[in-house]
């Protein structure tokens, strides 16, 4: 069961990494918290045979079960300041992502993220003063992106449940300078200090997926920023500037242009996943692109509504909106490489052209997504492999989806159509 673990939510919920999980447990260093939460969100994964069928109120009293007993391990979690805490209250977020229960998940990403700010600034992990600082640093990546996986799913969470997002505009540790997968590092036995130590292989540094939990980190900073700025605008009525709308747009632009190359996804790229041992990176990888999108939807219904001079309870529903829907197929041009977009100065007003922009976007975004979701398919990525934020990007394609249904343009509606034919697919695949 604990390897089915690996097999669906890895790496995308990589903060147990799997060699070290597995060196780990056969010494019995593991908390009950770590085990009993991955063999939930494990039996959450066997739920279904292979072939779809249901496997029957059985096994989910098996995965229910799992995370009561995980649950009673919570409060000694927090009374101790150490990786493994913040790793086992992740994983317990994660399953509660899985089964919908988003306010303890929110609850334990937060006490997760706490936990994680403890060990980084106080150093609270690295309790040996004989021991040299430097050969902690392995250690202290690990401790790294176990915080920037805490503060992503705190964000997403947030913008989940339309909540305000607190402390991403404070000093924040670094971020790792690397991601890990481990297939080039051998763990050895350290004679010198407690634990282990690791010695890396010629291609340790060459991760296909090499700064990812970095450029996700930076991306979900935006995206926490946008949110905020949408929930202002939705339960005080503070309509963002133009120059803040703008400045939105150049970041996240400037974040896709600034990506790693090897974190593009590109022909050459998608090239080095073919291996089925690879294809759970790609994931993360597509993963990632996906929620470049959901940031670009997000920033876009603001737009819509602005340039409307819609209530601003209109945020959530905008897209059932008549000016949005009723468009013709010849204006779905933004499925080509090139996308027409009016200028301000060709423009009857400044309100057409932003819409005319904010629409545009907003389409082309929910296209994006279904065919991320259809290369994934294509290479055979579980959709696991996607993480438990996929839901997400996945609600906002629906709610264009289900606006564009309304187009008097019978090709707009075949396009919707398909739209929501691709998402329905891959929640059977994920055996919601």
């Amino acid at each position: 069961m604990l390897k089915a673990y690996f097999r669906y939510q890895y790496p995308s919920s990589g903060i147990v990494q799997e060699e070290f999980f597995w060196f780990r447990y056969r010494r019995h260093m593991l908390t009950p918290l770590i085990i009993y939460a991955m063999l939930a969100v494990a039996a959450w994964n066997l739920a279904s045979d292979d072939d779809g069928r249901s496997g029957g109120g059985e096994r989910y009293i098996v995965h229910e079960t799992f995370y009561r007993m995980a649950k009673q391990f919570v409060e000694d979690a927090m009374d101790e300041a150490h990786l493994r805490s913040v790793q086992g209250l992740l994983v317990l977020a994660n399953y509660e992502a899985l089964v919908g229960r988003w306010g303890t998940m929110w609850m334990h990403t937060t006490m997760a993220r706490r936990l994680a700010e403890g060990i980084i600034f106080r150093e609270t992990d690295f309790p040996w003063p004989d021991v040299q600082r430097e050969e902690f640093d392995f250690e202290y990546q690990r401790v790294q992106r176990a915080y920037w996986h805490s503060l992503i799913n705190d964000i997403w969470a947030a913008v989940l449940m339309d909540k305000q997002i607190g402390g991403i505009e404070i000093a924040l540790p670094p971020k790792p300078t690397f991601d890990f997968t481990y297939r080039h590092i051998r763990i050895v036995n350290s004679e010198s200090a407690p634990g282990y130590s690791v010695s890396l292989g010629p291609g340790a540094l060459q991760d296909p997926r090499w700064g990812n939990t970095a450029a996700s980190g930076d991306l979900f900073l935006l995206v926490g920023a946008i949110s905020n700025a949408a929930y202002l605008f939705h339960h005080a009525s503070k309509a963002p500037l133009f120059e803040t709308f703008i400045d939105f747009e150049m970041r996240l632009t400037n974040w896709y242009l600034g990506l790693p190359e090897n974190v593009r996804l590109e022909d050459a790229t998608i090239a080095r996943f073919t291996a089925t041992s690879q294809r759970a990176d790609l994931g993360e990888i597509i993963s990632t692109h996906m929620f470049w999108n959901f940031a670009r939807l997000l920033l876009m219904k603001m737009g819509l509504v602005l340039s409307l001079h819609e209530d601003p309870s209109m945020l959530r529903n905008i897209y059932d909106n008549k000016a949005f829907y009723a468009t013709d197929s010849r204006a779905l041009q933004f499925y080509q490489s090139s996308m027409p977009i009016l200028t301000p100065d060709k423009a009857a007003s400044y309100d057409q052209w932003l819409f005319h922009f904010c629409r545009c976007m907003s389409l082309q975004s929910a296209q994006n997504v279904v065919n991320l979701l259809k290369l994934g398919e294509r290479h055979g990525v579980h959709p696991g492999h996607f993480g438990a934020g996929l839901s997400l990007p996945l609600v906002q394609v629906v709610a264009v989806s289900l606006g564009l249904v309304h187009s008097p343009d019978p090709q707009v509606v075949q396009i919707a159509v398909d739209h929501l034919v691709t998402i329905i697919r891959t929640l059977l695949r994920l055996k919601h």
